[in-house]
């Protein structure tokens, strides 16, 4: 379960971060300390609490860069969950990554409910911790919201062409592909319109696409280009758009949002 090092790991090594991890389980608490020291061997300060009231206290008194918190505590009746909208209100800046053993969609849409537009959250299944600890945090640490892959996904890809997006980078082409704003396609993949925007600068990266601080932006409109080139390559077909507009217009009527404007 160790983590290889990367210059992924090695860039964010370079980062000044102080961590909390609260988990009712001392197998999970060690393990989580240990590969996060693992990922900063420069870090100035790991907290590691066994109770979600503290880890709320702890918070508010320290302010860490970066949170980790079960969802079940065994000897308290609220979950992880509640505790982050407690430590969310004192700090809606934190970087919240709830680590669980619940594989439902609806533990994620009850974590972005709470999430402030300026907070991150990451979801990362404790059997795929050893795999998938290290995108979790670069994610939450970048402003996306991170979800596990096997948790099951607003959009699915359809298209069996392969490609080197996230899921997270893919939802958000789809979303610009039907027109969405930032804002609305936070809402219909439960996750912040700053998360929405952190998976299109990767998204934009990846195609080539140049950023805003380079000489030639403003040459290109980086929504439409990241659409034709995704066109292009096969990883957008009008069939699957179609597909996932109808999907979407319900999540968002759901939602109280009009999507399907026809």
């Amino acid at each position: 379960m160790d983590l290889a090092p990367t210059s992924e790991t090695v860039a964010l090594s370079l980062r000044e971060l102080t961590v909390l991890i609260a988990d009712d389980k001392e197998f999970w608490r060690q393990w989580l300390k240990e590969e996060i020291e693992k990922l900063f061997p420069n870090i100035q300060r790991i907290t590691v609490v066994e109770m979600a009231a503290e880890a709320i206290a702890r918070a508010s008194a320290e302010k860490p860069t970066l949170i980790f918190l079960d969802i079940e505590f065994r000897k308290e009746t609220e979950d992880g969950i509640h505790a982050a909208e407690q430590i969310w209100k004192n700090n809606p800046q934190a970087s919240i990554i709830i680590v669980s053993n619940h594989s439902e969609e609806a533990f994620v849409k009850r974590l972005y409910k709470v999430t402030p537009e300026t907070g991150a959250y990451g979801y990362l299944l404790k059997d795929n911790a050893g795999m998938y600890l290290q995108k979790a945090v670069a994610g939450v640490l970048a402003g996306d919201c991170w979800i596990d892959p096997e948790v099951a996904r607003v959009v699915s890809r359809m298209s069996k062409q392969e490609h080197s997006l996230s899921e997270g980078e893919f939802e958000a082409l789809v979303c610009i592909a039907l027109g969405y704003t930032d804002t609305t396609a936070g809402k219909v993949l439960h996750v912040t319109e700053r998360a929405v925007q952190a998976r299109l600068r990767s998204l934009y990266s990846k195609f080539a696409i140049p950023a805003k601080d380079h000489e030639d932006a403003g040459v290109l409109s980086p929504r439409c280009r990241a659409v034709w080139l995704a066109t292009q390559r096969g990883i957008l077909t009008e069939a699957d758009l179609k597909k996932w507009s109808e999907k979407l217009a319900k999540i968002g009527k759901d939602s109280g949002i009009k999507l399907d404007l026809r």
